[in-house]
């Protein structure tokens, strides 16, 4: 089932269900907790910053909803996309326009901070830090012969235009451009790197002797330099990073959801779930997966299958969408991330190294390990007992 059909059958679910609350319809043992916290429209986005605050999309406005229920209308639109910057304090909107996609930039009190069109449909949008988004925009030709895909990758400083970097371009057969376009659209993903450094994304190929499928690739911003992870089914969910960042969380429509290692795909976990719209905590303890929430692999709490979820960057819970509510789950102890390197910018000159091939994987694993031994303020070559 892809995500498409997912998005249909929560409709149709909404529809008969008669509103049903989803504590009635959800299994969560004794140390959780949840409450309804806002209201949204159907199928909206949603986004939750390091402070607790929720961002959605109600009766065709923004609102943004405190960690103590108040909710404040920020703007009059209907985004497609929402994400908080890392500190919380900004709000960046994927709005559709006449000829593109409007990326709009709001502060907490609603007032615009900077504003960028692209001409294509913005397909996924992530912060790489407090002044830099990436978006993945798709743009969609269709001529009698075929119909040609074109995904571009855009990194904005939040001045001037979008720096554009074309990701991949592909003419698909007529039996396969007869699919919607927005099940088209759901191929180009997009996620951002822990260390900011690197992107992974999903697009669709189509080899004229084999079956199409989605390739998940990572593109490392600074070399430019791409390797292909895996491979995945049409209309499937992710790629997300894990908090390590050197693998990701991919779902699979036909398949099971995995864990794949970077750059070479190794499979490390996999779980019976499509994973339609993954998510994964801080330090990758609870995985949120086709309404399963995971701890440590194993099933810890239900609930309906067309849930969507993001976990709280505190680890104390996760925010669920379901039909037209949002509800916060609590309770949840979640672990600390890795912890970055002393020495994080030789951690980035290896992550740069590695990905241009010119360190093996197995050079990179070692040094990696080996800054992690390395006292905080110890530079290499210098002794614990030497000054600094």
């Amino acid at each position: 089932m892809n995500r498409l059909t997912v998005l249909l059958l929560s409709l149709l679910l909404f529809s008969l269900s008669g509103c049903v609350g989803l504590g009635k319809l959800s299994q969560l043992p004794p140390e959780l907790q949840m409450k309804e916290v806002a209201r949204t429209d159907a199928a909206s986005p949603f986004t939750v910053s390091r402070a607790g605050r929720i961002a959605a999309v109600h009766e065709e406005g923004i609102e943004v909803i405190s960690p103590q229920g108040q909710v404040a209308r920020i703007a009059a639109a209907t985004p497609t996309m929402l994400s908080f910057s890392p500190n919380g304090n900004m709000l960046v909107a994927a709005l559709p326009a006449a000829a593109g996609t409007t990326l709009r930039i709001f502060d907490l009190n609603g007032k615009v901070m900077a504003e960028a069109t692209v001409p294509e449909r913005v397909t996924a949008v992530a912060w790489r830090d407090n002044t830099h988004v990436a978006a993945a925009a798709l743009n969609i030709k269709r001529f009698s012969f075929g119909t040609l895909l074109t995904s571009t990758f855009y990194d904005w400083d939040n001045s001037g235009s979008p720096v554009a970097t074309t990701l991949n371009s592909v003419t698909i057969r007529p039996q396969l451009a007869k699919l919607p376009d927005a099940l088209l659209l759901n191929t180009l993903n997009l996620a951002v790197s822990p260390y900011n450094d690197e992107i992974a994304y999903s697009v669709l190929k189509d080899p004229p002797l084999f079956p199409p499928y989605q390739a998940i690739i990572t593109r490392h911003i600074g070399s430019g330099a791409e390797q292909e992870v895996t491979r995945t089914s049409i209309g499937s969910g992710g790629p997300v990073y894990a908090s390590d960042g050197d693998s990701l969380v991919v779902g699979d429509s036909q398949s099971v959801t995995r864990l794949v290692t970077i750059p070479d795909g190794r499979e490390l976990n996999g779980w019976p779930a499509q994973g339609s719209y993954p998510a994964i905590s801080r330090s990758g303890h609870y995985l949120f997966l086709d309404g399963h929430l995971y701890r440590d692999g194993q099933t810890f709490a239900t609930f309906p299958r067309q849930s969507r979820a993001e976990f709280l960057p505190d680890g104390s819970g996760l925010v669920i969408a379901y039909e037209k509510r949002l509800y916060l789950v609590s309770g949840l102890n979640d672990q600390e991330g890795p912890k970055k390197p002393a020495n994080l910018p030789r951690l980035l000159e290896l992550r740069k190294l590695r990905s241009e091939g010119l360190i093996t994987e197995k050079e990179y694993r070692a040094q990696r390990e080996r800054l992690k031994e390395q006292p905080k303020g110890q530079t290499k070559g210098q002794r614990k007992d030497q000054p600094k």
